[in-house]
Parts: C-alpha cells; structure tokens; sequence
C-alpha cells in the first residue's frame, strides 16, 4: 500500500525540484548533501516544535549542502542545519513565535516559513520591526510582515528557473506590458496573464510547477517563457531560446499575440 503523508508528499516535491535542477546542471544532484534524522530532531529541539513537513523535507534532502557550492542557486543564501542552529543559538532579530527561521540572504535577510498555511501553503515571509532611534535595539511594537514567496516550493522552483535553467539558454529577450490608455483594473491583469498562458501553451510549452503567481514560468526543451508582475509598473515578457531561429520566431510570436513593446 502506497503512503502518502504530508511528509512523503513534501520529500517527492523536493526530489522535483532536484530532478529540474539537474536535467540542466547534471553536477546539482551529486553536490547536495541531505541532513539525517539526529540532525532534525536537534533542531526540533532547539525551536521546541516540530518542522513542517516541507521545512522537514528540504533539509533533508539540503540540510547538508556547503554554501554556496551549487553555483548561482541558492547563492549568498545562508541555509541548513548549521545556519539554523546559529541563528537560534544567537537570534539577530526577534524570533518569531509563529514562523521557523529558513535561511539568510546575504548576511542580514533573514526569511521564515510560517506556522499557518494561507491558500493550501506555507508562504515564505520576511519580518521588519520597529528600532529605537536611541539604541538601535528592536522596540517590540507590532512587526511587519513581507511576502516573499506564496510556498517555499514556489521560491525554489523560481530559483531553479532562474538560476540553473537559464544559464543553458543563449538568447533573451524582454517585453513590456504596452502602457494602457486608462487605469489597470484587476480584471485587466487577470486578462493578460490568461492570454499569456494561452499561448506559452499553444506554443507547446508546459508551466513549471508551482509558480503561479506574480510570477508565472513556461519551460519546454529548448526554450522558457516568463511573465512578471509588477505592482507599480507595466508586467514583463520574458523570452530565451538555444537555437537563434526559433528565438526569432518565439519573438515575433509573443509580438503579434499580446499587447507589448519589446525592451531588450
């Protein structure tokens, strides 16, 4: 009988990410090196609660990897048991009750995952609190919460892409949203975004998993779409391609089915 617990559910989407990672960076899976079952249950022990199943599934796929060692993913990326451990150990900023610490992002960003999912997932968040102008120490008035990825599936899948995909793809182009002649509406956005979809699909491309939000990514074998979202200016294309010709027509493509000017 086949199992399917949280846990084993999270371990297969980790074991996802790794197998995108290394189609295109065959190194990726012989570099990473997983953390075992007494290095979890140190940590545990040290947040006085259980990890989620996805935190629990990446160190153990991840838990061991020496920084920086998988070329741009992850990179300046703190993480692991050993990050882990030290920023508990000695918080730089106040521990949040209600979220795990992850990583740090270059020296002094430090991320969590949250407790409670929101839409069926843990979003990926980064905290700022309020400091004494007196004494530079943290006031302990309400904190403020930056989303920084809807899953933590979501954030790796995105690095994946951009990281380890596209350095395999010689040509890029960007576009840009064509400036609206009235202001953006909600349903405009959603309209754009489903065209987008439409035809990375008709174009044979298949969405990469998880990342379907402000972020929307297309891959196929020798090519990858992307579509940005942006709060305060117009979304963004992006095209890459290996072989100059068909680079030229997934151009000129993109060009006559959606309403953009090309940047790049």
């Amino acid at each position: 009988m086949t199992m399917n617990t949280p846990l084993e559910k999270c371990a297969r989407e980790m074991d996802g990410v790794i197998e995108y990672c290394t189609r295109f960076a065959p190194e990726f899976s012989r570099t990473i090196v997983g953390a075992d079952a007494g290095d979890i249950l140190r940590i545990e022990e040290v947040v006085g609660r259980p990890l989620t199943p996805e935190h629990r599934a990446f160190l153990s796929r991840m838990g061991r990897t020496s920084p920086d060692s998988l070329g741009e993913f992850l990179k300046s990326v703190e993480f692991g048991v050993e990050a882990t451990l030290r920023f508990y150990a000695n918080p730089p900023v106040p521990v949040p009750p209600d979220a795990l610490y992850m990583w740090t992002l270059d020296f002094d960003s430090e991320m969590f995952l949250r407790d409670a999912e929101r839409n069926g997932a843990r979003p990926l968040v980064m905290y700022s609190w309020p400091v004494a102008p007196e004494t530079g120490e943290f006031t302990g008035e309400s904190r403020l919460e930056h989303v920084i990825a809807d899953s933590l599936l979501q954030y790796l899948y995105q690095e994946a892409v951009l990281r380890v995909r596209t350095a395999n793809l010689e040509h890029h182009a960007e576009f840009r949203e064509k400036a609206p002649e009235m202001a953006v509406d909600e349903a405009s956005i959603r309209q754009f975004r489903s065209r987008f979809k439409s035809v990375a699909e008709k174009l044979g491309f298949q969405q990469v998993p998880h990342v379907d939000g402000k972020q929307v990514f297309y891959d196929r074998a020798d090519a990858a779409l992307m579509l940005f979202s942006a709060e305060v200016a117009r979304d963004s294309i992006h095209v890459y391609a290996q072989d100059g010709r068909e680079f030229a027509k997934l151009c000129s493509l993109v060009d006559d089915n959606l309403e953009v000017d090309r940047w790049s």
